[in-house]
């Protein structure tokens, strides 16, 4: 299907060392060499995998981004980081009073892109507050925070059908939220959030919830450890996590659903 499939490969096969997130990834570009090119793939000396390109030794290597700790550290003791914190307490302390207990504050941050599960999640967390109405309603909040692609340019936005489609779907679930559960229920921003501010965020969450439909890099559950960690709060923290999200290979201790499943979704949340 793809007419570039071929020097693709090869350009890939010019390098030394070829690198991976996951091993399905690495075994699947294995497997593509041998079915497209012939080549023939084998442990290597010292133990890593390699594929023969005439005459010459590529390597595979299979290793998951983390953080660096040492920077993380550095951004907690920023004073961005601290105005961030003070100002998401200072939010949720404002609308406390349209709860009638202190609710469980679920957040997730994604790119405005069909790819990231938002529609999938927003219309799961709507039939999760018309099941559970009795036990949740006035009780819960999602704070969703989309990172548009497009720098919130509206013309560039509109000129991209799907980033359109989906940001308009998802404007549209928020508010028949909000129409049937409350203001409250939801808080959806369009923003690129900087790093500090995803840790203010990830340190007053109950829970981390990742809906992608597909993806290899996925560090906000670091982000999310090491803020809770940094406020000594690991007792209080829930991660529920994408079974195709690539960090689920690396973290374990996280519920993990099917984002196109809601009764997984109902059932893990609850």
């Amino acid at each position: 299907m793809f007419q570039y499939r071929f020097e693709l490969l090869q350009s890939l096969l010019a390098c030394d060392l070829v690198g991976f997130h996951l091993f399905e990834y690495a075994r699947n570009f294995l497997m593509t060499c041998h079915r497209l090119l012939g080549l023939e793939y084998e442990f290597m000396a010292g133990g890593y995998l390699g594929i023969k390109n005439h005459g010459k030794s590529v390597m595979v290597r299979v290793s998951h981004v983390g953080i660096d700790q040492s920077y993380f550290d550095s951004l907690f003791a920023s004073s961005d980081f601290k105005k961030y914190h003070a100002a998401i307490k200072k939010q949720l302390a404002a609308i406390r009073p349209q709860f009638d207990a202190t609710p469980m504050v679920i957040a997730s941050i994604d790119s405005l892109h069909p790819i990231t599960g938002i529609k999938n999640k927003l219309l799961s967390y709507y039939q999760f507050l018309r099941k559970y109405r009795e036990t949740y309603h006035r009780r819960v909040i999602l704070i969703q925070f989309c990172l548009p692609i497009l720098d919130n340019d509206e013309k560039a936005i509109s000129q991209v059908k799907i980033i359109a489609t989906a940001r308009k779907e998802i404007k549209d679930i928020v508010e028949k939220i909000k129409r049937e559960f409350g203001q409250q229920a939801i808080i959806l921003q369009e923003e690129n959030a900087s790093l500090e501010k995803r840790l203010a965020l990830w340190a007053e969450s109950d829970v981390l919830l990742v809906s992608s439909l597909k993806d290899g890099l996925c560090l906000p559950l670091f982000e999310y450890v090491a803020a809770k960690k940094h406020t000594n709060n690991l007792s209080n923290a829930v991660m529920m996590l994408s079974e195709f999200s690539g960090t689920n290979r690396a973290f374990n201790g996280f519920f993990e659903y099917n984002p196109f499943s809601v009764s997984e979704f109902l059932s893990k949340l609850d």
